[in-house]
C-alpha cells in the first residue's frame, strides 16, 4: 500500500475543547458543506468510555429520515490527547485504518484535521466488560481477531511518513520498539524516577531476551495486532446491521492508535488482561478453558482468511499466551508512568500505573519461582489466570 496517509484529505482546522460544539461543526461542514445550510440540526454526542481521546459523533437530523438513515451520515470526530504524540505514531495510525477500511474491517476515514481525525460512524453499542464475560461476545471477538491477524499485512516503511521531507524509520516499528520509545519517554527529573527508569529497562531487555531469543525479534512470524482490545474499543452492531451466521460480524473493532506488528501471542494476552478492565478486577479474566475455546475459534477464523498456511496447535498458542501474561502490565504501566507526567484527562494513573506493574511483578515473581521461595499466596491475577 503505496503512502496511504498521502492520499488522505488535511483540514487547515484546529479542534478547541472550550467551544467544541462550534469547533466540531466546522471542522465536519469542511466534508460537509450542505450540513450548513440544509433543513435539520447537526446534533453532537460525546462518548465517554474512553479515557485517552475526545470522541464525538455529529449527526444531521435531517426531517422526514429515521434514526437509521440519519445515523447512516453520521460523522465521528476524534481529536487527540494533549502531547500524545510523544506515545502515538500517528502517521502509523492513518496508515492502519486506510488498511482496515479497504478490507471492510473499519469505518472509512474522511479527513484528518491538525490534531485528530474524521471517519464515518458504525451503528453500535459499546461493550462493557461484563459483556466479555457472555460467551456469543467473546467467541464474536475470537473471529473478528482471527479474521484481523490473517488478513492485514505489516504496513512498509515507506508508508510510515507522510512527507517528503521526512526520512521513514529505519525499521519497522513493532511492539518491542514502541515499548522502547516509552521507556525513553520515561519522567527522569528526580533520582527516584532515574532509579525506576533503569530497573524497567532492564527488566525490559530480560523478557526481550526470553522472548525474543538471544537473535532477537523474528517479524517474519508477527501479525498487525491491535495491542488495546479494551471493551470500550468493541462494538456490537445492531442486530439488524449483524451479518447473520458470521461470528466476525457480530463485533467491530475501533481505535487503531496502538496497532503495530507484533507476535500474535501478545495481542490475545494483552485482551486477555484487559477483561479485567481499568478497575483491575482480577476476577473477570478468563480462565484457562475460557482461554483456550478463545483460541480454538481465533485460530478456526485465522485459518478461513490467511494467505499463507500457519502450523500454530492450540496448544502452542495457549502455552505462547501464558507466557506473554506478564507483558501488558509491563506495556501500560510504562505507558501510565508517563501518562500521569503530561495527561489532562481526569485519571488516577498514578494508581493505574501501580496496578499494572504490579501484573508485570508478580507474573516475574511467579515464573522465577521467587514469590514460592518466599512463602507468599499465589496473587489474585495469577490465581485467576492458572484457573481451570
Amino acid at each position: 500500500m503505496a503512502s496511504a496517509a498521502k492520499g488522505l484529505r488535511r483540514l487547515p482546522l484546529s479542534y478547541d475543547e472550550s467551544d467544541f460544539e462550534n469547533s466540531a461543526r466546522n471542522i465536519v461542514y469542511e466534508i460537509n458543506p450542505h450540513w450548513r445550510t440544509d433543513p435539520g440540526p447537526v446534533v453532537i454526542k460525546r462518548f465517554t468510555e474512553g479515557i485517552m481521546n475526545t470522541l464525538l459523533k455529529l449527526t444531521k437530523e435531517a426531517p422526514g429520515r429515521s434514526d437509521i438513515e440519519n445515523d447512516n451520515d453520521a460523522v465521528l470526530l476524534r481529536s487527540y490527547g494533549r502531547d500524545s504524540d510523544i506515545m502515538i505514531d500517528r502517521e502509523m495510525e492513518v496508515t492502519t485504518h486506510m488498511l482496515l477500511s479497504d478490507r471492510d474491517l473499519a469505518a472509512p476515514l474522511l479527513a484528518r484535521f491538525e490534531q485528530g481525525l474524521l471517519y464515518k460512524f458504525n451503528p453500535g453499542r459499546v461493550c462493557t466488560e461484563k459483556d466479555f464475560q457472555q460467551e456469543p461476545i467473546w467467541r464474536a471477538v475470537a473471529a473478528r481477531l482471527g479474521e484481523w491477524h490473517a488478513r492485514l499485512p505489516l504496513p512498509n516503511i515507506e508508508d510510515m511518513t507522510d512527507s517528503d521531507s521526512k526520512p521513514p524509520p529505519s525499521r519497522p516499528r513493532t511492539i518491542w520498539t514502541v515499548m522502547q520509545e516509552w521507556l525513553d519517554a520515561l519522567p527522569s527529573k528526580t533520582e527516584g524516577q532515574r532509579h525506576q527508569q533503569k530497573l524497567l529497562q532492564e527488566e525490559f531487555g530480560r523478557c526481550s531476551r526470553e522472548l525474543n531469543g538471544e537473535g532477537g525479534e523474528d517479524i517474519g512470524n508477527y501479525i498487525l495486532g491491535h495491542c488495546d482490545l479494551l471493551s470500550a474499543n468493541v462494538i456490537i452492531p445492531p442486530e439488524e446491521n449483524s451479518a447473520g451466521d458470521d461470528l466476525a460480524r457480530q463485533v467491530h473493532f475501533i481505535d487503531f492508535e496502538y496497532a503495530v506488528p507484533c507476535p500474535p501471542a501478545y495481542d490475545l494476552a494483552n485482551h486477555f488482561s484487559e477483561w479485567a478492565g481499568y478497575d483491575c478486577d482480577y476476577h473477570l479474566l478468563p480462565t484457562r478453558s475460557t482461554r483456550r475455546r478463545f483460541i480454538e475459534q481465533y485460530l478456526e477464523y485465522y485459518g478461513r482468511h490467511a494467505e499463507r498456511s500457519e502450523n500454530l496447535s492450540v496448544d502452542q498458542l495457549c502455552h505462547e499466551v501464558d507466557t506473554y501474561r506478564g507483558m501488558p502490565g509491563l506495556v501500560w504501566g510504562v505507558f501510565s508512568l508517563i501518562q500521569q507526567e503530561i495527561s489532562e484527562v481526569k485519571f488516577d494513573w498514578p494508581l493505574f500505573a501501580e496496578r499494572k506493574l504490579a501484573e508485570f511483578w508478580t507474573w516475574r515473581r511467579e515464573t522465577d519461582g521467587s514469590r514460592e521461595k518466599d512463602g507468599e499466596d499465589v496473587p489474585t491475577r495469577e490465581r485467576k489466570w492458572g484457573a481451570e
